[in-house]
């Protein structure tokens, strides 16, 4: 993805630093998730995870968004005790 370049940022948030995102990719593969906030509308917030196969390999993803009245400190504790 980021050796053709980022696509159209979609709201003033979107991340287009190549380095950032190399550095939130990592930090998804470490955490196991990956919270993301106003990337994609804004005022929303999305919880990705992948799902892994026998080998541990991803082989699908799932996301849950939420527009609003989320608080993201207590989404992080529930994604770290789960």
């Amino acid at each position: 993805l980021l050796r053709h370049g980022l696509p159209a940022p979609l709201t003033p948030f979107t991340c287009r630093d190549p380095a950032q995102v190399r550095e939130r990719v990592e930090q998804a593969r470490r955490d196991g998730y990956m919270i993301s906030v106003q990337q994609i509308m804004l005022q929303e917030i999305a919880v990705s995870a992948p799902v892994l196969g026998p080998n541990r390999r991803a082989v699908a993803a799932i996301s849950m968004d939420n527009v609003r009245g989320l608080n993201i400190e207590s989404l992080r504790k529930t994604c770290a005790v789960s």
